[in-house]
């Protein structure tokens, strides 16, 4: 009998997006009957090759709102009564809201957490309102997982990190040196990333800044576009939006996650497989899954003379580079293939709906 799962989504860009469809496509492949419960704009969003799968908007807001989040709690009960075996929901503002709804649908829920969790009063409640309406929990990386154990620890949790079609990121454009206007003579350093604090931009500017013979792509949107465009240096460039992240990987010399906090960083994971080296803040999920040296060069969080420091050994280290590029394809291959990700998820569903 074919598994039916609902996917509720809150309002995503970037990693939590590149999960869930990546997720989606590779459930469906393994004859796992997929739906979406999500905000219209993120499901008019969804890849063609998506399209045909069932969707149901629920307006999830992206903040707290008991009065939002209680006319979603409705709706959601409502699609939930259509006929589900398990719900999944992804991250804490999803789970809280499905939790809200199964008050009265007895439905297995699962949550899977892909960033780390504050310690404020607000994150608390929610955490305690979905731990008592859930059966398991995913963590996306050990450190957030090793949250949840400190905050909801009855709830059986597993770790299963991102995955992602490895293959997607291996091709070349073959138009790539028509996508960006690019010094051939100069080296490039990219940057995939929401423009928002927690990615730490602002810092790779600052490094920017003392490098003005390296040329700089930052390819992303977010809130504090504007005010880090009024920041930059002549030699970085904003592309905005870029569908093919790949094509940044392909173009850039390094790519450089310059994060204050990330649960994983997916990001890294997508250069690797592109054959990109990395460097990375010392940080959150980055930390446990990259070795200094070895997959990547790791760097402590705002340390803008070490950041440009590790630019310039980079783009002139072949031998590093080198070692950085093989190292990071293997430890993509061997535990980051969005077919594991897939398979532990399924494995973890069948723990939750048969127990014991």
């Amino acid at each position: 009998m074919t598994l039916r799962v609902l996917l509720v989504i809150r309002p995503a860009t970037g990693g939590i997006r590149q999960h869930v469809i990546t997720l989606s496509r590779q459930l469906k492949r393994k004859d796992v009957a997929v739906s979406f419960a999500a905000p219209q704009d993120l499901l008019n969003t969804l890849p063609k090759d998506l399209t045909e799968l069932p969707k149901y908007p629920v307006d999830i807001s992206s903040a707290f709102s008991p009065v939002k989040d209680l006319a979603a709690a409705r709706t959601l009960t409502a699609v939930i009564g259509r006929g589900f075996d398990l719900i999944h929901s992804q991250g804490l503002r999803a789970g809280m809201v499905t939790s809200m709804s199964l008050a009265t649908k007895h439905v297995p829920h699962i949550v899977t957490f892909h960033n780390l969790l504050s310690d404020g009063f607000a994150t608390r409640s929610a955490l305690t309102l979905i731990a008592s309406c859930s059966q398991g929990f995913i963590a996306v990386s050990p450190n957030i997982a090793s949250g949840l154990s400190t905050m909801a620890s009855r709830v059986p949790r597993m770790v299963i990190p991102n995955g992602i079609p490895i293959a997607d990121f291996e091709a070349r454009s073959p138009v790539l040196d028509q996508l960006f206007e690019l010094d051939k003579n100069r080296s490039v350093v990219g940057c995939v990333a929401r423009l928002s604090p927690e990615k730490g931009v602002d810092f790779l500017l600052s490094a920017a800044k003392m490098l003005p013979e390296v040329q700089f792509i930052i390819a992303g949107e977010g809130p504090d576009a504007e005010s880090l465009m009024n920041l930059a240096p002549s030699n970085v460039e904003f592309l905005g939006r870029v569908d093919k992240t790949r094509d940044v990987y392909h173009a850039a010399d390094v790519l450089v996650i310059p994060s204050r906090s990330e649960g994983q960083g997916i990001v890294a994971l997508e250069a690797m497989a592109a054959s990109c080296p990395v460097i990375a803040s010392d940080v959150g999920g980055l930390s446990t899954m990259l070795t200094d040296e070895q997959t990547a060069l790791l760097v402590p969080v705002g340390d803008v003379s070490l950041l440009a420091s590790s630019i310039q050994r980079l783009v002139r280290g072949r031998d590093m580079r080198a070692r950085l590029i093989h190292n990071g394809r293997e430890l993509v291959l061997r535990k980051y293939s969005d077919d594991r990700m897939a398979t532990s998820t399924i494995d973890f569903y069948g723990t939750v709906l048969h127990p014991g």
